[in-house]
């Protein structure tokens, strides 16, 4: 009966150090800090989820010249992509105002701040800025403003074979906690149980 207690305790207590190992190795995964590059934009892409990579960019300046009278019209930022994929374009900005009615003065979108944008993980990228100013006498056109380098988002993140057969991923990728809290009841239970049969 003391064996028996025994190696019921040793289950529960290597069951429960596997299980430790499978949340930090989930924790590895977390995002990691985006790529800066020296150039007019800077951005890059990290891991959001085990499959899915997100764009970051930094806040930046559209540099709009007010004193030739000239107002922001239009601004467009996309994702080029450079492996071949399909690029994305992450914000338009346009104005269908009157002239009177256009930002002047230089533009700093503020969109950038909160959020950042889905991407194709293990795709190479660069952000590019085009922009069209106008004047009271002309619409302007559409030119490019700032190009960053290019950066790689990150390949998808590959589970291990044991944490494939015992962590569910997705929504339900938290039901690993009520199986921790079960092993710690049933650990000090077994050993109890144990002692009353031999009593």
């Amino acid at each position: 009966m003391r064996r028996k207690a025994v190696l019921t305790t040793l289950l529960a207590l290597s069951v429960l150090l596997v299980t430790g190992s499978l949340v930090l190795a989930q924790d590895d995964a977390e995002p990691q800090a985006p790529e800066v590059f020296a150039h007019e934009i800077y951005g890059g892409c990290y891991l959001a989820e085990l499959d899915q990579c997100r764009i970051h960019v930094e806040p930046f300046t559209i540099n709009v010249d007010a004193a030739n009278n000239e107002r922001l019209a239009e601004f467009r930022l996309s994702a080029n992509n450079e492996s071949g994929g399909t690029s994305l374009l992450l914000y338009h900005f346009s104005t269908d105002a009157s002239y009177s009615r256009m930002p002047v003065g230089d533009y700093t979108p503020s969109f950038v701040q909160n959020q950042d944008y889905g991407a194709v993980c293990g795709e190479t990228y660069n952000l590019r800025v085009t922009a069209r100013g106008a004047t009271p006498s002309s619409d302007g056109s559409l030119l490019v403003s700032a190009i960053s380098g290019p950066f790689t988002c990150p390949q998808p993140a590959t589970p291990t074979a044991v944490m494939q057969s015992l962590l569910p991923f997705g929504a339900s990728a938290n039901m690993i906690w009520p199986l921790v809290l079960l092993f710690l009841l049933l650990a000090p239970l077994s050993v109890w149980v144990a002692r009353r049969q031999r009593s």
